[in-house]
Order: structure tokens, then sequence, then C-alpha cells
């Protein structure tokens, strides 16, 4: 499965997430989180460029995109001075100090000048790399999240995310464990006098079993929702396909999602990018903790497969509501 990786540390990760410490997700304000970055990435890496091409017109096809699309893009040549999330390709591996190739993004300036690749020649760059779904080329893009300097606090902000045991991981039940990875610990009213408030949060689920799991998704069943829970005990909760069914415009997530021992992935999808889920909450000025859940009472598929069963809480997200 494209969006699935490697479990690593998990059990570790499971410990930590069960005694509900803290973890800072990484994103500035209008950039999705690194974690989201790195799921994506099918390589992430150091490498020095050695050379670019001149830009030129291609058609390629995006990953999870419905159709091609025609932009300029330069080839890059670049020396690998470390890997920090290994190519699943195991047929084409990377390794420190070998060559690679990929495809970069030429964009015109605001000055309308002749279209420039967004990285450039000579530096060293912390890359984070995706194939084209048509030819399976390396392809860098666009994104500031995904060429950024190679200095130790880069590196090391993205070699965590990359590590799905530490995302913030609720108590397991049985074979499968749900997260909430979301920016925002401040949220304020959307208006003066009215307790509204949007929130933000990409879901996740991983298999933590020794087999494969197959996780229900369909809309139908609503298996997903968030929850705002206050020290008082108030319980405020979202509707969560009601926002995702304007983000997705009719292309809903597929039906189900078998995962392999160890295997995380995004639930809520256009294509292979995760979306974020989202929707209005009345929640007054105050400290509020929020909780995903994933539940699932159907049995198996019409062609047989048997779906997982039961009920999973993410780790609480604590935030903070502020009048406007």
């Amino acid at each position: 499965m494209k969006t699935a990786i490697r479990l690593a540390a998990a059990w570790a990760g499971l410990a930590a997430a069960a005694l509900g410490q803290p973890r800072r997700i990484v994103g500035t304000v209008f950039r999705r989180p690194l974690e989201v970055t790195a799921h994506q990435a099918d390589a992430i890496l150091i490498a020095r460029i050695t050379s670019m091409g001149e830009p030129r017109q291609i058609t390629v096809t995006l990953p999870g995109a419905p159709e091609p699309i025609t932009r300029q893009y330069a080839k890059a040549k670049a020396t690998i001075d470390r890997v920090i999330k290994p190519s699943s390709d195991k047929a084409h591996a990377l390794a420190k100090g070998g060559a690679i190739e990929f495809e970069v993004l030429a964009r015109t300036s605001s000055q309308g000048t002749r279209p420039q690749p967004i990285i450039r020649k000579g530096p060293a760059y912390l890359l984070a790399l995706q194939r084209f779904d048509d030819s399976h080329r390396w392809f860098l893009p666009f994104s500031h999240a995904h060429f950024q300097s190679p200095a130790r606090v880069n590196v090391e902000k993205i070699a965590r995310a990359a590590d799905t045991s530490g995302w913030p991981w609720g108590p397991a039940a049985g074979e499968l464990q749900i997260a909430m990875i979301s920016k925002w610990s401040l949220w304020k009213h959307t208006a003066a006098n009215k307790d509204t408030v949007f929130f933000r949060a990409f879901l996740a689920v991983r298999n933590v079993s020794k087999e494969p799991v197959t996780v229900n998704l369909r809309p139908a069943d609503a298996p997903l929702w968030v929850e705002a829970r206050a020290v008082n005990g108030q319980t405020v909760r979202a509707d969560v396909y009601d926002d995702l069914h304007s983000k997705l415009k009719g292309e809903w997530p597929k039906p189900v999602e078998t995962l392999g021992p160890g295997e995380a992935c995004f639930v809520c999808t256009t294509g292979a990018k995760p979306v974020q889920v989202g929707g209005p909450m009345d929640l007054a000025a105050g400290a509020w903790s929020l909780f995903a859940g994933y539940q699932n009472q159907r049995g198996e598929t019409e062609d047989g497969r048997k779906l997982w069963t039961g009920k999973v809480l993410s780790m609480p997200l604590r935030v903070t509501v502020t009048n406007r």
C-alpha cells in the first residue's frame, strides 16, 4: 500500500502514548504537520545537487491525482550524503555516496522571467522526495517542507516525524490504534459573543499486530468521530463527515483499507493525499481535551473479507479555547 510505512519501535511508542505524554506536532500556521509530509515521502535524504538541467515541459501524474498535468520541470542529479527514510523499492535502494536523479519543478517569478528550478546546483538539501504515479520517477514536491537546509534541527525534526512510533497514538484495542495529528493547541472563537470554534486535524490508524488487519472506512457507516471533553464533564461531538463531504467533492476514501503488520495510514484521503478533518464545535472558553475515535461493528465486506471490529480512542489533544 502506497501510504503505509513500516512501524519502528512500536511498543516503546505505545507505552508513551498510554501514559499520556504530550507531544508537540511541528508545522507552521498554513502548512500541514511535518508528520504528514514525512509519511507521504517515498524517501527522505540529504543530498548535494551536482547538476541541474534546463527546464522543459513534461506531462506527469502526481501521486493520487486523477489526471496527468503538464508543467515545467528540470532534471537534477545529486550525490547522497545520508538516507533518513529509505525507499521501499528494494530494487532501487538508496545509499550514502550513491547518485540519484529527480525532477524539480521550475516556476516563473512574479517579474515574468523564464522558469527557474525551485532548488539550485551546488548546495546540499534535506529532501523529501516522492514518485510520479505514471513513471515512478523521483520528483521534488513544491513545498518548503520538502526541501530544507540540512541543519541539524531540521534533520532531527523530520526524522522524528517519519518515525510513526512517536505519533500521538492512543491505547491499542486488540490490533488497532488511532492518532489525531494537529498543529493547533490554542483555538479562538470564530466570532465575538459566540462559542463556535473550527477544529482541524489529520486522523491515522495503525496495525500493531503480527497479522494483516482490514479496516472499514465506509462513510455510510460513519466509523470516525471527534469529541471534546471539558473538566466539568461536558462533551461536544463533531460530525467529521459533513466537512469531508465538501473537501472530497464526492471522492470518498476507499471503503476498506488493509494494513500489514506494523503499517499505518491516514484514513481521510483524496487519492493518495491525506485530508484534514474539521468542523464547527461550540466550546466555551477554557481548557478542553479532544479525542478522535474509530468504531466499527460491520463484520465483513461483501466479498467475505473479515473486518476489524471494536472501538479505539486517540491520545487526548489538550487545547485552550479563548474569546475572540
